[in-house]
Formats: structure tokens, sequence, C-alpha cells
């Protein structure tokens, strides 16, 4: 059975150990105390609350805190402040445990096996990437959940976080079962999912976090896949074709559901894709 090893270099790209460091949480929180309170986006996550111009009373703006988000080992990433990779992880470590009292049993009903998806098992495409295919890989995918995904709930919000780390783990055990014949575990598709949202956030956001220090994240992040890519070559247990599809649907996940910051008449705005298309859906029947 095909496994899904994760990130090898699980926690850091940037300077000092994570993608974007104080002085870059410190520029977005300049540029948040000059704009007012925009609200949320439409069923996705984090508000953004900010300042009004020429107020003197501030507010805890969501901007910095995403840039906090990315700096490992600051705030966002206390425990209390990701629940949702708290479940995660605790979902993880409670299934593991189950699959070693059923002695593989439940593996079998839950992992990507191409066959019991083609009779019409599509939930395991799903319910693959929770479970292991032994105690070491399960630590070193909670690991790198642990590390990546808590600055990714920082900077996503909940709601939206929770349908990234599925899409991922969705898309990955689809790209596996169209392109690899194994059956196929683990959450590391997912967490690739997570890398490509983390990419996605800091490029499309860059103006407001410092050009130089996310190209410099970005660059720290890509050599770390391409390091995973060429040690999944060599060994033939790693699903490649799992990492690809799951940084593929995290990327296209966080590209459509945000966050995406614009300015928008001296506001600060949470725009994606999503909006456009809610906005004319909603024209669409409003005049049908």
């Amino acid at each position: 059975m095909a496994s899904s090893h994760a990130l090898v270099a699980g926690g850091g790209a940037g300077d000092g150990g994570g993608p974007l460091r104080l002085s870059i949480a410190r520029r977005a929180a300049r540029a948040a105390r000059r704009v007012v309170a925009a609200g949320s986006c439409a069923g996705a996550g984090a508000a953004v609350a900010s300042v009004q111009l020429g107020a003197k009373q501030s507010t805890t703006a969501a901007l910095p805190e995403l840039a906090y988000g990315y700096g490992y080992g600051h705030a966002p990433r206390r425990r209390e402040k990701t629940p949702v990779t708290n479940a995660l992880l605790g979902a993880n470590f409670t299934v593991f445990p189950a699959q070693l009292a059923t002695k593989g049993a439940l593996v079998d009903k839950l992992a990507k096996v191409n066959s019991a998806v083609a009779a019409g098992q599509w939930y395991r495409l799903l319910t693959a990437g929770f479970c292991h295919a032994g105690l070491l890989h399960l630590l070193v995918n909670m690991y790198s959940l642990d590390s990546v995904g808590r600055g990714v709930e920082a900077a996503l919000g909940k709601e939206r976080y929770l349908q990234v780390y599925v899409s991922g783990a969705v898309a990955g055990n689809v790209a596996s079962y169209f392109c690899s014949a194994a059956p196929a575990v683990g959450a590391s598709g997912a967490i690739f999912g997570l890398v490509g949202a983390q990419m996605v956030f800091l490029k499309r956001n860059e103006k407001f976090l410092g050009r130089r220090r996310v190209e410099h994240a970005i660059r720290s992040m890509t050599g770390m896949i391409v390091l995973n890519a060429i040690i999944g070559l060599t060994n033939p247990r790693i699903d490649n074709w799992g990492h690809a599809g799951g940084f593929a649907g995290g990327s296209f996940a966080t590209w459509l559901l945000g966050p995406k910051f614009e300015y928008h008449r001296r506001v600060m705005v949470d725009n994606p894709p999503i909006n456009v298309v809610q906005d004319a859906w909603q024209r669409a029947i409003g005049t049908g």
C-alpha cells in the first residue's frame, strides 16, 4: 500500500524559521491603520477588522494577524487559536489506534482502493486521508500538519481552512485514483494542499506583506516541494500523485475562497473570486 509521507522540511521557509517575521506584521499593521472595518467574506472565515481613517482608537486587525500566522512561534500558532488544526490532529491520532485494534480491517474500509472507489465508495477519497501506514508515517504527517496548518488556519479562518484542507485531501486522492493503481493512505495530500494555500495567500497579498519577504518565502517553500518530489521519486511507497493533486487542490481552493485583500474606495476588503460567483448567481436568480 502506498503511503503519502508529508513534508520533509516541515517548518521553515523564510528568515529566522518562518516565511514572515515580525517586521512583516508591523508593516501590515501600519497598512491596516489606514483602512476601515470591512466585514467578512460571505460564509468564508475571518473578518477583516481594522481602523477608521484618522481615528485614535485602534482595534485588532486581521491582516497583521495573518502575517503573524506565518511566523512560526508567534501568537496564532497557540493551540487555542487554531481549533480546527487541533481537531484534525485529534482525528488522525484517534483513527490510528482504531486501525491497530481492528488489525487492518478499518484501513480496508477507508483506504483509497481504486476498485472500491470505482464501485461507488467515493467516501474513500476523503477517509483515506485519516489513515496511515504505520506509526512513523503518522508522526511525520502530524508534525507537518502542526507546523504548517496553524499558520494557514490563522490566515484563512476556521471555515475556509477546513474547506481547503478537505479540498487538498480529496484532490490528492482523486489524482492518485486516476494515476496510480496502488492503494493509498495518508494525510499528506491535504498537507501539501495547505502548502499550496500558503503560497497562494502570500503571493496574492504580497503588496501588503512585503514583496521581497514573500518572494524569499515562496522560494524556500518551492525548494522544500522539489526536495520532497525528489525523495518521492526514489521511494516507490510514496504517492507523488497524491502530493501533486493535493497541492493543486489546496491552491485552487485558496485562490477561489481567499482571502484576497484589496483597497476599494480607501477601504480594505476581502474580495476573493467566490464573491463574484455568488453575486452573479444571486443576480441570475433575481432576474430569472
